[in-house]
């Protein structure tokens, strides 16, 4: 079993269905071979990438896409819970004054902003930033989180959605921009995961396919020896002594083993995302 203690006081806790060998550094690297590493579940060696991407083609493409795509997402998403956001903002490229189906040329901009954002108005700027298509399938947009967002100005729209204020952000000059506070940073996590879609992840390969502030928390993780049976009791234990509360459990299916996911959250008395 793997807790996975965030920044903002949630923890997420993991079951697998079967055993996981938990290696050292030194172990890991003896039981390394020329491109190879025997893997923890069932001690098969098997071949090693440091991204699914670079698979073979000839080696079963659309899985290696959907583990791929699968392991981006869950890296947005722990990235998301690693900090307790201020703004969810979008970001849209108006074909004007530039074009918006040109990947690395929306990226370029976008990247640029959030480095003279930082640089020149909020030093302690964090963001985690998600490219998204529109219906077009060829244009691009950017999602982002932002937090410690010092001067930015953001600017009341007038317009009120779903109870919440509507705000744009002057600065950005290349199109539309809109933003709403965050309220529930763990909601967001999971909200800003689903924008990467099959076709965006097929259409941004070889590219970076989301950006990250390097100054980002990083979460706490433990490994647990359960017995079978025992693991619900452990879990309800961890979560009383942390003060939280069991929110949801899935069990969705994987590329590699059957995984349970459990989160455990402080008590929610306001609706939000």
């Amino acid at each position: 079993m793997c807790m996975i203690e965030y920044p903002n006081n949630s923890v997420q806790v993991r079951l697998y269905d079967r055993p996981l060998t938990i290696l050292s550094d030194e172990e890991y690297r003896l039981r390394r071979k020329a491109g190879t590493v025997v893997e923890p579940f069932d001690g098969k060696r098997v071949r090693e990438v440091s991204d699914f991407s670079e698979l073979d083609p000839k080696v079963d493409p659309l899985e290696s896409r959907r583990i791929s795509l699968s392991r981006t997402k869950r890296m947005i998403s722990e990235y998301a819970r690693c900090v307790k956001w201020e703004y969810f903002c979008t970001f849209t490229f108006d074909p004007a004054r530039i074009d918006r189906t040109n990947y690395k040329s929306v990226c370029s901009k976008m990247q640029t902003w959030l480095k003279n954002a930082r640089d020149r108005k909020a030093k302690g700027l964090q963001y985690l930033a998600v490219p998204e298509l529109h219906k077009d399938c060829e244009s691009w947009h950017f999602h982002v989180l932002l937090a410690n967002t010092g001067d930015i100005v953001f600017s009341d729209s007038g317009i009120i959605k779903d109870g919440k204020v509507i705000w744009n952000i002057p600065g950005w000059k290349w199109g539309f921009s809109t933003a709403t506070t965050v309220k529930d940073c763990i909601k967001v996590a999971r909200y800003i995961s689903k924008y990467l879609t099959k076709e965006c992840h097929a259409l941004s390969r070889g590219a970076h396919r989301y950006f990250v502030s390097n100054n980002l928390p990083k979460p706490k993780k433990s490994i647990f020896v359960v017995e079978p049976g025992e693991e619900m009791e452990l879990v309800q234990d961890l979560a009383e002594s942390l003060g939280l509360t069991i929110s949801w459990i899935s069990h969705p299916i994987d590329g590699y083993v059957g995984v349970t996911y459990i989160e455990l959250r402080p008590e929610m008395t306001e609706e939000g995302n």
